[in-house]
């Protein structure tokens, strides 16, 4: 079940590029971050056109509809509570009335893909040692890593943190019509990839309606600043100086000369021995 891996005991990173150009600047979004503030990304924005954008399985026929409508109507009443159940159905059996089920089926399908698209996504992976990782998301190893613990943190702003699933076969939704538990078909929905995006090893907050919205949580969860293998000097100078201020390790990555491996180093840290991955 899902939500067994909703609290994660590992420490996780959020890849960032400081690559020029962009805007918010780059150093803009780091001391936000740094600062306790992350931005929640659409899935319109992602690299995987499927990403919370589940199938939705609907009926096929009136026949299929009628029996299943109660339920739905039942479901929609949940969410708004403002409209009994017998107006709820009044205005599914208008909309049915003026359109054939395909026509339905297609306007449902289309809110619910609206509904993705407005979803709030912050992303952390577990694999700071992932070579992809640093060549995909922080600017072929230009870039930085955050780290991130949460030691039972329920109250800092960023839980439930839900563990991603990799599937060969895409999470459909059909709570909305039928079974009880529809909070973690969604959220499975929601968490659910291809299996070549296992790599990513991703871990997820989602909130509803919540793209392009900036949240705060506690800056203290932020443990260590990890620069690229090749992380520009002036750009670690500035890290260097942001992990002094707010006493935060600053570690730089060096790619093993004999292994296809990369390790760490310390490269300033306040409270005197050198951390660890």
């Amino acid at each position: 079940m899902i939500w067994e891996d909703a609290f994660p005991t590992s420490p996780l990173f959020k890849f960032l590029s400081l690559a020029d150009g962009q805007y918010p600047p780059w150093q803009d979004r780091v001391s936000a971050y740094l600062e306790g503030k992350a931005y929640l990304s659409s899935p319109l924005a992602f690299n995987d056109p499927f990403d919370c954008l589940p199938p939705v399985l609907l009926p096929k026929t009136l026949d299929e509809f009628e029996e299943q409508k109660p339920a739905f109507a039942q479901r929609l009443h949940q969410s708004m509570p403002h409209m009994s159940v017998a107006d709820i159905t009044s205005v599914i059996d208008q909309a049915i009335g003026n359109s054939s089920i395909d026509a339905f089926t297609e306007i449902t399908r289309e809110s619910f893909n609206n509904s993705g698209a407005q979803m709030g996504v912050f992303c952390l992976a577990e694999c700071i040692q992932s070579v992809l990782m640093w060549s995909h998301y922080a600017d072929n190893h230009k870039g930085i890593a955050l780290r991130f613990e949460f030691r039972g943190r329920l109250d800092c702003g960023l839980m439930p943190l839900f563990k991603v699933r990799y599937s060969s076969e895409r999470a459909a939704l059909t709570a909305f019509f039928s079974g009880d538990n529809q909070a973690e078909a969604i959220t499975t929905a929601l968490c659910t990839k291809a299996e070549f995006w296992k790599y990513e090893q991703e871990w997820r907050f989602v909130e509803p309606a919540g793209a392009g919205k900036t949240i705060e949580f506690d800056p203290k969860v932020i443990t260590s600043i990890v620069l690229g293998a090749k992380t520009r000097d002036e750009d670690a100078f500035w890290l260097i100086d942001q992990g002094i201020k707010r006493g935060i390790p600053v570690m730089r990555v060096i790619p093993n000369p004999e292994t296809f491996d990369l390790g760490f180093f310390g490269v300033h840290d306040p409270s005197g021995p050198k951390p660890s991955l």
